[in-house]
């Protein structure tokens, strides 16, 4: 690595430890929550199992199972929850709210998304 490298990436360790923990969370975080609720207003804020509406515990599941997949295909949270809005608004049925347990006895209950492959060896 060269010298300019590591002085490049010393600045940048220091501009984050000043700036990045007092504005961007906070700021990352409002703006994943604006998204966040305005998915769960569209799917109607409950669980579509057994109708449980606390928002701390509402997940949201594909009803195909492919979440895994898709959301490799994305290079950041943030631009993967705007698909999953815009695919909403769309009309798109390949999405739901399910509260923790359901998620859960959703995924034990089917072997296909209980048990993934692993791509890389373990070390």
């Amino acid at each position: 690595m060269s010298k300019c490298d590591q002085d490049r990436i010393t600045r940048k360790r220091k501009y984050n430890k000043e700036y990045g923990k007092r504005y961007m969370p906070d700021y990352l975080m409002r703006r994943t929550d604006k998204i966040r609720t305005e998915i769960h207003t569209l799917l109607g804020s409950r669980c579509s199992k057994c109708g449980f509406s606390d928002d701390r515990a509402l997940q949201i599941d594909h009803v195909k199972g492919n979440g895994y997949e898709e959301r490799h295909k994305f290079h950041s949270f943030y631009s993967y929850q705007k698909h999953i809005l815009s695919e909403i608004k769309a009309s798109s049925k390949d999405y739901q709210l399910l509260c923790a347990n359901c998620n859960w006895i959703k995924r034990w209950e089917n072997p296909n998304e209980r048990r993934r492959k692993r791509t890389l060896p373990r070390a």
